[in-house]
């Protein structure tokens, strides 16, 4: 997964309740297409753990045509547990508007997280296993 600091909503940004993301991407004209013909994700990237007392979070990819009044145009589902390095991805639709941000909606008490997140070409789905095989000797 390659990352591009123009494409970057947030860069480890604190959270300890509802906000929106530190930056707000310019696609550069009305009604743009985010991926240019092909299909881009909005990857949220948690480096701390989820905490407070029964926190949930979601994540809102928002568009606006005037960079002023949002739209809410994808979401993911409320996550009750996010460890430090998880991830939540986000197929970002084609058309939003010239302007997108990320909202981060957080509920629960004293909620708190910190969060880096972007839009990326593709989802990371590189895992690594152990080693299945039978050692001979």
């Amino acid at each position: 997964m390659i990352i591009d600091h123009q494409l970057r909503f947030s860069n480890s940004q604190a959270l300890t309740a509802t906000a929106v993301s530190e930056n707000v991407i310019d696609l550069g004209y009305a009604d743009a297409d985010a991926g240019t013909g092909e299909q881009v994700y909005l990857v949220l990237h948690f480096e701390t753990e989820l905490g407070g007392t029964s926190p949930t979070f979601q994540l809102e990819l928002q568009g606006s045509a005037d960079n002023s009044t949002f739209n809410t145009v994808a979401l993911t589902k409320e996550v009750t547990e996010a460890p430090a390095d998880g991830l939540l991805v986000l197929p970002v639709p084609r058309h939003n508007g010239r302007y997108l941000r990320a909202n981060y909606v957080l509920g629960g008490t004293s909620p708190t997280a910190t969060v880096s997140a972007g839009i990326v070409e593709s989802e990371q789905a590189w895992r690594a296993y152990p080693d299945a095989l039978d050692k001979v000797e």
